[in-house]
């Protein structure tokens, strides 16, 4: 979880470490074992130091004295890269760390190097004796990489506000970013920032720059291949358990591990591949004792004495909605749609207080989507012959009828029109900004998009980058490094090429590997949502909901007078908060004290 940044100057004067030691402040706090420089005049790197592995670097990694790399790297499947290597290099490499991995990969490979890498990474190599910087992120963005050209110069780094503090790069707003955060809540433009002047590197992408000039280009694109079908089912659930044992091996690499985990099926099982490691497991678990119904507690507590695992709970319930009005938490580097990330921003701290590292069950719910009405689907496209094996399957191996979404399928046609179901749109834009930009019409046409529905269209979803990219300490100000082991590549594959019938539907497969390694509670637990919203609670209760001041730039976006009544009674529909936390957020970036 290592924070860097770098500068490439082609001309003019040499860089110097006092030049590099200005602009990397903001990565102080995310390498507690400090910062190394190195720089040849052309391109100077900065490495935040945080160790996370039992092979750590304590200095930029280089092959010599013109090729270094700076990165936040960890990669999967390290004894099949190696192997690509020629058999004299296998044992020279063997102990090195992730990015001098890259870095070799590099030099055998090439412009091709980045075929072979797998795991979650973002990183800058410099080649000196070419005089041109290659950089990369990882297939699904769970680091992210953040760069400008300012001054003839191309600036880096993985922290948004590094970049931002480099002298002379502009503050101006990107409009089009801040329209499609109060519009969608995130950003619809993978290489946006909130800054016009910064660009931020899309997952799955790489980047040349060289005599100046910029090339971004996607390297990586998703090849799931034909479902695989197994001679006996246990066949199939002992290959899934045991890549899924791989992901999270590859992923404990201290002596202590903490684990987020609620009571559900995704980060319990996460939990019980964990146990199996030789490393020390404590989960952490964010509960509701008394705002709202919440079964978190008693499911966790199960999850845990079952696997003789400590766990520790954060009780949520008098967190109050936007509750640092006096500037504690650090300023987020974008703005944020969630009124209660004090609670997120208080679990991580929590749980970097017993390690550095957190496993997540996040990804469950991608890797194991289904068509809604499958069965129609299946019927409708001539499968009738899969559609009555999976079936039988399911029920030979779930002992039930499957839901194949023939009554849901009935619903959605006698409904109303999905589209008078779609959000509205608001109408307390600024009238200029809206038509300047044509929002109705970018609202229309996101509106139209139609929802990803199966694995393979979830997990390419943009969602995914945006998610991941809030367990970053960039965002949270919390040295932690959050690794999600169902969405290593092995899993997604696995799960991916396995027939959605019977093994995706109501996670079969994910049930079934973990018989005997977790409660049956939670085995049979079904995926329900949360029957209250905590912020639709506390609404009522925010007396200065309505009558909050907006800062003088909010005009330019928000018609603030055009903005209805917040105020809500418990248990009502959530109003859009955006405008409101765009303005705290404006208030604190132009260095206002919020009242």
């Amino acid at each position: 979880m290592s924070g860097f940044a770098g500068i490439v100057k082609p001309t003019g004067h040499a860089l110097d470490g006092a030049q590099l030691a200005a602009f990397s402040q903001p990565l102080v706090f995310r390498g507690p074992a400090g910062l190394a420089t190195l720089t040849d005049g052309t391109a100077g790197f900065v490495l935040s130091l945080l160790h996370t592995a039992s092979t750590s670097v304590h200095s930029i990694p280089r092959l010599d004295d013109s090729t270094w790399v700076v990165g936040d790297v960890r990669l999967d499947g390290k004894a099949e890269l190696i192997s690509r290597f020629d058999p004299a290099d296998r044992l020279t490499i063997a102990g090195l760390s992730d990015a001098e991995l890259i870095l070799h990969s590099y030099r055998r490979w090439g412009d091709n190097y980045l075929a072979g890498l797998a795991g979650d990474f973002s990183f800058a190599i410099w080649d000196g004796a070419r005089r041109r910087l290659l950089a990369a992120r990882d297939p699904l963005g769970v680091k992210p990489f953040f760069f400008t050209v300012n001054d003839d110069r191309l600036v880096f780094s993985n922290t948004l506000q590094c970049v931002r503090a480099y002298p002379g790069v502009p503050a101006d707003l990107d409009p089009l970013a801040v329209a499609d955060f109060l519009l969608f809540g995130s950003r619809k433009d993978s290489s946006a920032t909130a800054f016009s002047a910064i660009r931020r590197l899309p997952a799955g992408h790489s980047l040349v720059y060289e005599s100046g000039a910029i090339k971004v280009r996607r390297y990586w694109t998703p090849e799931w291949g034909d479902p695989v079908r197994y001679r006996r089912p246990a066949d199939q659930i002992e290959h899934f358990s045991q890549v899924l044992q791989q992901a999270v091996n590859d992923r404990v690499t201290l002596p202590r591990t903490a684990m987020l985990m609620s009571g559900g099926l995704d980060s319990t099982a996460v939990a019980a591949a964990a146990r199996t490691t030789q490393t020390q497991i404590k989960a952490f678990t964010v509960v509701y004792d008394h705002l709202i119904p919440d079964e978190e507690r008693n499911y966790s507590g199960l999850a845990a004495t079952f696997l003789d695992t400590p766990i520790e709970y954060l009780a949520a319930d008098d967190f109050e909605l936007y509750s640092d009005a006096a500037g504690r938490e650090p300023l987020p580097p974008e703005p944020v749609d969630e009124p209660l990330a004090n609670v997120f921003l208080s679990h991580m701290r929590q749980v970097q207080s017993f390690s550095s590292v957190a496993l997540s069950g996040q990804g469950g719910d991608a890797i194991f989507a289904t068509t809604p009405g499958l069965g129609v689907r299946m019927l409708q496209s001539g499968h009738l012959r899969d559609l009555t094996r999976g079936a039988w399957q399911y029920l030979y191996l779930r002992r039930r009828i499957p839901p194949l979404g023939f009554r849901g399928s009935l619903k959605r046609l006698l409904s109303v029109s999905p589209a008078l179901l779609s959000p509205e749109y608001p109408g307390w834009l600024n009238p200029e900004f809206e038509s300047r930009f044509h929002l109705r019409e970018r609202w229309l046409q996101h509106q139209a998009i139609a929802e990803p529905q199966a694995a393979h269209d979830v997990i390419l979803d943009p969602f995914w980058s945006n998610l991941l990219e809030g367990y970053d300490a960039g965002i949270t100000g919390v040295p932690l490094e959050v690794r999600h082991p169902l969405l290593d590549m092995r899993v997604v594959r696995c799960c991916l090429s396995a027939d959605p019938l019977p093994w995706s539907i109501d996670k079969t497969m994910l049930r079934l590997a973990m018989q005997g390694r977790l409660p049956e509670a939670i085995l049979s637990r079904p995926k329900s949502p949360v029957c209250m919203d905590p912020v639709a609670i506390r609404l009522p209760h925010c007396n200065w909901i309505d009558t909050w001041r907006p800062c003088v730039r909010l005009a330019e976006f928000v018609a603030r007078e055009r903005l209805p009544s917040i105020s809500t009674g418990s248990g009502a529909p959530i109003p859009n908060l955006r405008p409101l936390a765009l303005n705290r957020w404006l208030t604190r970036l132009d260095g206002n004290v919020l009242d």
